[in-house]
Protein backbone atom coordinates (compact mmCIF):
# COMPACT_ATOMS: atom_id res chain seq x y z
CA UNK A 1 0.00 0.00 0.00
CA UNK A 2 1.07 3.12 -0.70
CA UNK A 3 2.46 5.74 1.96
CA UNK A 4 -1.20 7.29 2.44
CA UNK A 5 -2.81 9.70 4.60
CA UNK A 6 -6.15 9.70 5.76
CA UNK A 7 -8.58 12.88 6.62
CA UNK A 8 -11.60 14.30 7.37
CA UNK A 9 -12.59 16.49 4.11
CA UNK A 10 -12.43 20.26 4.45
CA UNK A 11 -14.74 22.88 2.28
CA UNK A 12 -11.64 23.83 0.87
CA UNK A 13 -11.42 20.16 -0.32
CA UNK A 14 -14.25 20.82 -2.83
CA UNK A 15 -12.63 21.90 -5.85
CA UNK A 16 -10.05 18.68 -5.71
CA UNK A 17 -13.05 15.95 -4.18
CA UNK A 18 -14.89 17.36 -7.72
CA UNK A 19 -11.91 16.80 -10.44
CA UNK A 20 -11.36 13.27 -8.08
CA UNK A 21 -15.29 11.72 -8.57
CA UNK A 22 -15.23 13.34 -11.91
CA UNK A 23 -12.21 10.44 -12.68
CA UNK A 24 -14.98 7.85 -11.61
CA UNK A 25 -18.46 9.22 -12.66
CA UNK A 26 -18.60 7.20 -15.41
CA UNK A 27 -18.29 4.00 -12.90
CA UNK A 28 -21.58 4.55 -11.61
CA UNK A 29 -24.77 3.63 -13.02
CA UNK A 30 -25.66 6.42 -13.36
CA UNK A 31 -23.15 8.32 -13.44
CA UNK A 32 -23.04 10.70 -10.69
CA UNK A 33 -22.93 13.80 -12.93
CA UNK A 34 -25.98 12.53 -14.11
CA UNK A 35 -28.48 12.12 -10.70
CA UNK A 36 -29.82 15.52 -9.08
CA UNK A 37 -27.62 18.56 -9.12
CA UNK A 38 -24.47 16.77 -10.25
CA UNK A 39 -20.91 16.35 -8.88
CA UNK A 40 -20.13 20.09 -7.53
CA UNK A 41 -23.47 20.38 -5.81
CA UNK A 42 -23.63 16.67 -4.46
CA UNK A 43 -20.21 17.22 -2.83
CA UNK A 44 -20.75 21.04 -1.42
CA UNK A 45 -23.75 19.58 0.06
CA UNK A 46 -21.56 16.48 2.18
CA UNK A 47 -19.11 19.29 2.76
CA UNK A 48 -21.63 21.40 4.42
CA UNK A 49 -23.67 19.28 6.20
CA UNK A 50 -24.20 18.80 9.88
CA UNK A 51 -24.13 15.05 9.77
CA UNK A 52 -22.44 14.47 6.61
CA UNK A 53 -18.50 14.21 5.28
CA UNK A 54 -15.96 12.59 3.21
CA UNK A 55 -12.55 10.57 4.44
CA UNK A 56 -10.19 11.14 2.20
CA UNK A 57 -6.95 9.29 1.28
CA UNK A 58 -3.95 11.19 0.42
CA UNK A 59 -0.87 10.14 -1.72
CA UNK A 60 1.89 12.70 -0.92
CA UNK A 61 5.04 10.28 -2.46
CA UNK A 62 4.17 12.09 -6.36
CA UNK A 63 3.49 15.48 -7.56
CA UNK A 64 -0.43 16.72 -7.13
CA UNK A 65 -2.33 16.68 -10.49
CA UNK A 66 -6.66 18.38 -10.88
CA UNK A 67 -7.52 16.51 -8.07
CA UNK A 68 -4.46 17.03 -5.49
CA UNK A 69 -3.22 14.37 -4.04
CA UNK A 70 -6.54 12.60 -3.77
CA UNK A 71 -6.43 8.97 -4.44
CA UNK A 72 -9.72 7.42 -2.23
CA UNK A 73 -12.55 8.62 -1.41
CA UNK A 74 -15.05 7.56 1.20
CA UNK A 75 -18.48 9.77 2.20
CA UNK A 76 -21.58 9.28 4.43
CA UNK A 77 -24.05 10.49 6.70
CA UNK A 78 -24.30 9.94 10.42
CA UNK A 79 -27.46 9.12 12.47
CA UNK A 80 -28.92 7.68 8.91
CA UNK A 81 -32.05 6.14 10.40
CA UNK A 82 -30.76 6.17 14.11
CA UNK A 83 -28.51 7.65 16.59
CA UNK A 84 -26.10 4.57 15.55
CA UNK A 85 -26.71 4.56 11.80
CA UNK A 86 -23.87 5.23 9.21
CA UNK A 87 -25.01 5.78 5.31
CA UNK A 88 -22.02 5.39 3.41
CA UNK A 89 -22.89 7.58 -0.02
CA UNK A 90 -19.86 7.28 -2.00
CA UNK A 91 -16.77 4.73 -2.32
CA UNK A 92 -14.35 5.11 -4.35
CA UNK A 93 -10.40 4.54 -5.40
CA UNK A 94 -8.33 5.82 -8.48
CA UNK A 95 -8.15 3.32 -11.12
CA UNK A 96 -4.43 3.11 -10.62
CA UNK A 97 -4.64 2.79 -7.20
CA UNK A 98 -7.37 -0.32 -6.61
CA UNK A 99 -6.37 -3.47 -4.99
CA UNK A 100 -3.32 -1.67 -2.65
CA UNK A 101 -5.92 -1.31 0.52
CA UNK A 102 -6.92 1.46 0.07
CA UNK A 103 -10.60 1.42 0.49
CA UNK A 104 -10.30 -1.10 3.46
CA UNK A 105 -8.06 1.35 5.60
CA UNK A 106 -11.35 3.94 4.36
CA UNK A 107 -13.38 1.85 5.81
CA UNK A 108 -11.55 1.17 9.01
CA UNK A 109 -11.15 4.56 9.82
CA UNK A 110 -14.54 5.64 9.03
CA UNK A 111 -15.66 2.77 11.56
CA UNK A 112 -13.19 3.92 14.30
CA UNK A 113 -14.66 7.59 14.39
CA UNK A 114 -17.94 6.31 13.46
Amino acid sequence: MPDIKIRQARQEDHNPLCRFIEIVDNEFYPPLSMRGNGIDQRVWECLTGKHSYYLIAEDHSGPSGPSGNVIGVIGCNKFWRGENDTYINLMCVHPSQRKKGISTALCQELERIA
